[in-house]
């Protein structure tokens, strides 16, 4: 049987939530300093990440477009937009965009997962 892989995903995400902590710790310490920065970046981090894959959720519910192309453009689009943030921005600006492209290459992963699983349990039941 291969392998599941669910638990790649979930320390993938673990990654990105710690990644988004300290991407707001940074912007919040530029900011306000690190008191504000230590007592914010937990909770607007973690806020953050779940709103991006709230969206996306919405995104394939109400668009009508097939997964595989949604999930692709995605994981693109963040690529595209994580650059950008990269090319174009300095300080902790760059470090929110690329949070964001981060968060829609996440969102892109989440929706690949599923039907990576599906094709390992066709696979599965065919041999």
């Amino acid at each position: 049987m291969a392998p599941n892989f669910e638990s790649g995903y979930q320390r993938f995400a673990l990654v990105f939530v710690v990644a988004a902590a300290a991407a707001w710790f940074y912007a919040f310490n530029e900011w306000w300093g690190s008191f504000y920065a230590a007592l914010l970046c937990a909770p607007v981090g973690l806020a953050s990440t779940f709103l991006f894959l709230m969206l996306i959720g919405t995104l394939r519910q109400i668009t009508g477009v097939r997964d595989s192309l949604l999930t692709w453009l995605l994981i693109f689009g963040g690529i595209a937009i994580a650059a950008y943030g990269l090319a174009a921005f300095a300080g902790p600006t760059s470090a929110l965009v690329v949070l964001a492209g981060a968060a829609l290459v996440m969102g892109g992963i989440m929706l690949l997962k599923p039907r990576m699983n599906a094709m390992e349990h066709r696979y599965d039941q065919a041999n």
